[in-house]
């Protein structure tokens, strides 16, 4: 529900949000209270000298608890009652949270003279050890309740509570508190200008995104759930695109995406190497016998930057794609916002020279993903195309251009590819990454198309919203995107989130169940039934409905027709966004793209479709949609799929 109002002022906390912590409380409290009675009637404080004290505490601590227990399990009822945005029924809330906060009172209370009483009965020496340790006890206890209540208080602040969402300094203030969020979010790394220009950016985007938001966060989770579990995301119908493998490039291909996959791997380093099999000794004690410590790299052999002593990432990098020494050339894991890790080497088993550039694996990776806002490539000013048919400005991704262009510094400015061309002048030029290191590989690609005309790319589960639509018409030639399953980063875009915000508020306003039932309905069902046995639930019951349906009326919808007018929200999403929102370029994957679906999830065989980036403008909830963008789900999809010659 919209967000509750207490002390004139709004809280991040909806008034159908105390049902869990309510219960939670009554619980351990009656634990509590069952607890004290049985020790005070075993070690009673027959020869303190503190004992009336101590009595009346310890009497005044269970008629406490006794009463707390009533008001929790009281306050947990009524708010269960209704629906999200149904707060009719949950009217009494904000006074029984007055209440509560009266019995915080009496909860200090007891605590400063619990404290007082313990200190003074082991200064007299008169009174039991066990008797003592048992006051002591409550004692603690009772700071501990006191410390989950201030906890609460913290977690359901609101620093922009007082403000009405009409107030101009809205804006203003709540970027303000998002910079602030963000900034302790990465406050691990070093604030230099790169890093506050990023953490501004990512900011605004917040500010913008959330606000006309008046749902709490679990609003949000059980939304998601609602609509995780609707016919419309189960039964959603897969597009049929006409088959082009005819006019797709000869080397797009999954023999070579296999192992171009494995220089994508190998970036990330020893400590993804380690972790690659379920015998991590094994791989362990590999990488140990392959370390020289103190290694100085000499300066006829590999340029090495910003590896550990021992090049455990270099040397990860050359076990996982099965490569010598002699044919690295280049290996950088300097890592700073908006300055990705990568490798350039020497793979003769394709004849080509490869650039790998790692994906997401810092929160300086993480801060360069956010800042999604778009910036303009102007094509012909920067000098890299001469051709007719491609637009002469892009849009692209501005944390992904700006790493793309720190790529092709270091390539072109301390000339890697020069080097490595004279050394192998008939080898091709192929650049490849993962995550965020394809999206980076696919603009570097775009960069260096006019230099290296045969460049091409080998793009695995970029981030949704890369280049613009017509840039990504253009790179098809020379960029191959493959897609597993229902990664959800291939789909995440501005505009996608925007639609899931819509989706999420038309479900909520729809559903007329408690959201405690959301939530522990959904939550049972996603973590102990799989999508399968959902899905046949699904279908059974769509089966019975259309054969209601077909008894009543021969002009039914299709049930395709059905799922594809749900799946859209009732009302536009720009209703319901700002002017900052309206005005932002969409943003999609690049290149041509191939999505790798399970054919059948029990022998892990896929198959390859040809899709559209418009296929990915929306999130598809799943069990796997977080698995599924995994570099291991890409490696066994390909692994699956190596003996097909061709996409």
């Amino acid at each position: 529900m919209p967000s509750m109002r207490m002390f004139n002022r709004r809280w991040a906390v909806g008034s159908d949000d105390f049902v869990f912590p309510a219960i939670t409380e009554a619980l351990i409290r009656s634990i509590w209270f069952i607890l004290t009675i049985c020790f005070y009637a075993i070690r009673s404080p027959e020869t303190c000298e503190y004992r009336s004290s101590l009595t009346f505490y310890v009497v005044f601590i269970l008629v406490h608890n006794v009463v707390l227990i009533a008001h929790s399990l009281y306050m947990a009822y009524v708010s269960s009652q209704g629906s999200i945005f149904n707060a009719i029924p949950r009217r009494l809330m904000p006074k029984l949270l007055y209440m509560r906060c009266i019995f915080f009172v009496f909860d200090v209370i007891l605590a400063v003279v619990g404290a007082s009483l313990a200190s003074q009965a082991v200064s007299s020496g008169s009174c039991n050890r066990l008797f003592l340790l048992f006051i002591q006890i409550l004692v603690v206890a009772s700071w501990l309740m006191l410390a989950g209540t201030l906890l609460s208080l913290w977690l359901m602040f609101d620093p922009l509570g007082r403000l009405h969402h009409d107030d101009m300094r809205v804006a203003h203030m709540a970027h303000l508190v998002w910079r602030l969020r963000l900034q302790r979010a990465f406050c691990c790394f070093s604030s230099n200008d790169r890093s506050k220009t990023a953490i501004q950016d990512a900011a605004e985007v917040f500010t913008f995104f959330f606000e006309d938001v008046d749902l709490v966060f679990t609003d949000i989770f059980a939304g998601l759930l609602l609509l995780a579990d609707s016919r419309e995301n189960q039964l959603r119908p897969l597009s049929i695109r006409a088959d082009d493998q005819s006019v797709a490039p000869t080397w797009m291909n999954m023999r070579l995406a296999a192992r171009f996959m494995e220089f994508s791997l190998g970036v990330y380093g020893w400590p993804h190497y380690v972790c690659s099999s379920p015998w991590i000794l094994r791989p362990l004690f590999k990488l140990l016998s392959q370390l020289r410590c103190c290694y100085q790299c000499r300066c006829d052999s590999v340029l090495v930057i910003r590896d550990n002593c021992c090049l455990c990432n270099a040397v990860a990098f050359m076990l996982h794609t099965n490569i010598v020494e002699a044919d690295l050339f280049y290996v950088n894991y300097h890592n700073e916002v908006w300055e990705t890790p990568f490798i350039a080497c020497v793979d003769h088993c394709t004849r080509n020279i490869v650039v790998a550039i790692r994906g997401s694996f810092s929160l300086r990776d993480a801060l360069t993903d956010l800042c999604i806002m778009e910036d303009c490539l102007e094509l012909t000013t920067e000098g890299t195309f001469v051709n007719t048919d491609m637009p002469t400005k892009s849009y692209v991704h501005r944390g992904i251009l700006k790493s793309a262009r720190y790529v092709c510094d270091k390539l072109i400015g301390e000339n890697v590819l020069g080097d490595l061309f004279v050394l192998h002048p008939d080898y091709g030029l192929v650049v490849t990454g993962h995550s965020l290191g394809a999206s980076v590989a696919s603009v570097v690609c775009l960069l260096l198309h006019s230099t290296y005309p045969s460049v091409r790319c080998f793009a695995f589960a970029p981030l949704g919203c890369v280049v613009d639509e017509p840039t990504s018409q253009y790179m098809k030639k020379f960029v191959c995107t493959l897609v597993v399953g229902d990664d959800f980063a291939c789909r995440l875009s501005y505009h996608s989130l925007l639609h899931l915000k819509a989706l999420i508020r038309e479900a909520l306003e729809r559903c007329n169940r408690p959201k405690y039932e959301l939530l522990v309905r959904g939550c049972f069902r996603w973590l102990f039934t799989s999508r399968h046995d959902r899905y046949n639930e699904i279908m059974d019951d769509e089966a019975s409905i259309c054969t209601l349906q077909a008894s009543s009326t021969h002009t039914s919808p299709s049930l395709t027709d059905r799922l594809t007018a749900k799946s859209k929200p009732s009302y536009s999403t720009s209703e319901t966004i700002g002017n900052g929102q309206r005005s932002r370029m969409k943003l999609c994957c690049p290149g041509r793209i191939y999505h790798l679906v399970r054919t059948c999830p029990w022998d892990g065989s896929f198959t390859v479709r040809s899709s559209e980036a418009e296929d990915f403008g929306e999130i598809h909830l799943s069990n796997s949609m977080i698995t599924d963008h995994f570099p291991q789900s890409m490696m066994k999809a390909l692994r699956s799929l190596s003996l097909v010659s061709h996409l």
